[in-house]
């Protein structure tokens, strides 16, 4: 099903934090588990239990039930992908540039620098993303030392997927999807002669991409004949494909 799936964060309220408690009514909300005073809690100011028991915000107030948002970057023009870690914020620029910032807004701090940087992906230990310009796949850790290239030789790569046992990369103008192991070895070609890849997922079985005909596709990890998962629209941005255990979600336009 097309579309794409959201969740809870700072900046919206009702939708984390437990709700307002059993037997409350309305706005009201029993946070503190103490039937004597009832239902105590306002939950459309509280800001430490906004739109939902103990969904705080941070110390932002809180305004008809949504926390209001927290400023962690400002002029970052051309921003381009983003990944929270913990207290840490990850996000590239598009004209050139892999930044950080703590989740309580202090200063950004430039990570690695270049030209025509795109998707960006983390796990525990590092930060992975894809230099267009170059036709690069490259890894540093979360302090931006020891970057390297992980694969090279592409024509486009324009988006990414980490897993546990590596990274697959989408390479848009050359049709292919590639996989190569975090250090670097084993490089594969999963899939090529596709019409122009972009989003990426991964499951245990299947590797599923976006592609500029009006599909999206899956195809064995081990690489195989895609399958057509779903037909949309011919030359149809297909972007920031998800995953569920039974749903594939995709982001259609450029918007």
């Amino acid at each position: 099903s097309g579309g794409s799936n959201t969740g809870g964060s700072a900046g919206s309220g009702a939708v984390a934090g437990d709700g307002g408690g059993s037997g409350c009514a309305g706005t009201s909300g029993d946070c503190d588990a103490n039937l004597d005073n009832g239902c105590e809690t306002d939950l459309t100011a509280s800001s430490e239990h906004c739109g939902a028991c103990r969904h705080a915000c941070l110390g932002k107030p809180c305004n008809a039930g949504f926390c209001e948002p927290i400023v962690l970057a400002t002029a970052q023009d051309q921003g381009y992908s983003i990944a929270v870690d913990g207290s840490a914020l990850f996000w590239t620029r598009e004209t050139g540039s892999v930044l950080a910032a703590s989740t309580d807004g202090a200063q950004p701090s430039v990570l690695a620098s270049g030209k025509s940087f795109a998707e960006l992906g983390i796990d525990g230990g590092a930060i992975y993303w894809v230099n267009y310009a170059e036709g690069a796949l490259r890894r540093m850790d979360k302090k931006g030392v020891g970057q390297v290239v992980l694969l090279g030789g592409m024509t486009d790569p324009v988006d990414l997927f980490v897993d546990p046992t590596g990274v697959f990369v989408s390479d848009a103008k050359g049709g292919q999807i590639r996989f190569v192991m975090k250090d670097g070895t084993n490089p594969q070609l999963v899939a090529g002669s596709l019409a122009a890849p972009r989003g990426l997922a991964a499951d245990a079985t299947h590797v599923y991409f976006t592609a500029s005909d009006g599909a999206v596709r899956r195809v064995a990890r081990g690489g195989g004949t895609p399958e057509l998962v779903a037909s949309v629209a011919s030359g149809f941005y297909g972007r920031a494909l998800l995953l569920d255990p039974t749903h594939v979600y995709w982001r259609v336009g450029r918007t």
